[in-house]
């Protein structure tokens, strides 16, 4: 007996899952990358449940809107029969409001059709809840103008518009310095706020440390007191000779 002798299992949800969903251990574009179709199956389709054809039968190909009438973007799902279905607030049987519940399923008809979420696998705008695709859905820090890219994970920004530099997940001016900075010279900052901030190496304003931190100079200490490479506490800077990891005196 060999393996390529076994007979594989076939289902059209195990055919549907072969087709699409290896695309490269590198890649998380594929459809079961980003779950909408599919995954709330109806009730009375799970074989378990009395259906009678069971999973083994369900169409996993069907998407949202498949036994109904959608509006043009495909946002909602009206019933099946309309000429029309438009969003709005009307008695009319073709018009879904915006808070209408949300479609659950191929099935489901009368509802607000699901969009996904920060960091999905989408093709237009109207895809994302952000009502912002670019590459993936974006979350709100990435929906103006300054992103050009947004990432799989949370939909954050990943590239910048020309004119502008990533600063974590947010773009900012390319001029701009970082928070703290009182003298700022197109993103090279030459003096920090003397109350709040101290200037690094690399012209960047720091929060100053608290007692006990590490330091190089008392210029970084909220204190004004680095000795022995920790902050000490003001009312120890004059006794002390070096301070600990909690801001007392090591040494007098």
């Amino acid at each position: 007996l060999t393996l390529s002798d076994i007979e594989l299992p076939q289902s059209a949800s195990l055919t549907r899952f072969i087709d699409i969903a290896w695309d490269g251990y590198d890649s998380i574009n594929s459809e079961w990358d980003s779950c909408v179709v599919g995954c709330a199956v109806p009730i009375l389709e799970n074989h378990l449940c009395g259906g009678e054809n069971g999973l083994s039968e369900y169409d996993w190909t069907q998407g949202y809107c498949h036994n109904g009438i959608p509006n043009d973007i495909e946002t909602v799902c009206c019933q099946d029969g309309c000429d029309t279905c438009v969003v709005g607030t009307s008695n009319d049987v073709c018009v879904i409001d915006e808070g209408d519940h949300i479609c659950i399923s191929a099935s489901d008809v009368g509802c607000v059709i699901p969009r996904k979420g920060d960091g999905s696998v989408c093709i237009d705008n109207v895809d994302c809840k952000s009502s912002s695709c670019k590459g993936k859905c974006c979350n709100v820090g990435g929906v103006g103008d300054e992103c050009v890219e947004c990432g799989p994970f949370g939909g954050h920004c990943t590239v910048c518009a020309e004119g502008f530099k990533l600063v974590g997940s947010s773009c900012v001016d390319e001029c701009s310095c970082s928070e703290g900075c009182i003298c700022c010279d197109c993103g090279i900052c030459r003096a920090c706020d003397p109350d709040t901030h101290f200037l690094t190496a690399n012209s960047k304003c720091q929060l100053k440390r608290g007692d006990g931190m590490v330091c190089d100079s008392s210029n970084e200490c909220e204190s004004g007191g680095c000795l022995g490479g920790h902050c000490c506490i003001e009312s120890l800077i004059d006794t002390c000779d070096t301070c600990n990891g909690r801001g007392k005196c090591a040494s007098c």
